[in-house]
C-alpha cells in the first residue's frame, strides 16, 4: 500500500508540476500575439471554504471585453493556467493591478480571436505555481 501511495504522489506531483509548464509555454507563445485596446467589464475576489481541507479558497474573477479584426469579444481568462487558490495575496495583486487600469492590452491569438489573456511571458506568478506542488511537501514522513 505504501508504494501505491508513493506513485501516486509521484503521479500527481508530475501532473501538476506539467500542467504549470505547459501554462508557462504557452503564456510565452502569447508573447508573439496582437494586442489590442480592452476594458475590464467585471471583477471580484470571493472566497469560500474548501469541503476537503477546511481552508478559504479564493476566486478571482475578471471579465473584460475587446475588438479584433473588427468584431467584439469577451472572455475570463486572464492568465494562463490560474486556479483558485489559498493565498488572498495572489488575487487582491491582480485585481489591484486591474482596476487601477481600467483600459489595458489584451494579447489576442491572430489564429483564434476568441483566444485571449491579459498577462504573458514568465511571471512571478508562474514561478509560484510551479513550485508550490514540489514545496507543498507531498513527500514529508510523519
Amino acid at each position: 500500500m505504501e508504494i501505491f501511495v508513493a506513485i501516486l504522489l509521484v503521479f500527481l506531483v508530475y501532473r501538476s508540476v506539467s500542467y504549470n509548464l505547459k501554462g508557462i509555454y504557452h503564456s510565452l507563445l502569447a508573447l508573439r500575439w496582437d494586442s489590442v485596446d480592452g476594458f475590464i467589464t467585471y471583477s471580484s475576489l470571493n472566497n469560500y471554504r474548501s469541503p476537503y481541507k477546511r481552508v478559504k479558497v479564493y476566486e478571482l474573477s475578471i471579465w473584460y471585453a475587446y475588438q479584433h479584426n473588427g468584431k467584439d469579444y469577451t472572455s475570463k481568462r486572464f492568465v494562463f493556467n490560474y486556479s483558485n487558490n489559498s493565498f488572498s495575496f495572489i488575487g487582491k495583486m491582480m485585481l489591484w493591478n486591474i482596476r487601477r487600469n481600467r483600459n489595458f492590452k489584451v494579447y489576442v491569438n491572430p489564429l483564434d480571436s476568441k483566444d485571449a489573456v491579459l498577462i504573458r511571458g514568465l511571471t512571478l506568478f508562474h514561478v509560484v505555481n510551479l513550485c508550490l506542488p514540489i514545496i507543498s511537501g507531498p513527500f514529508k514522513r510523519s
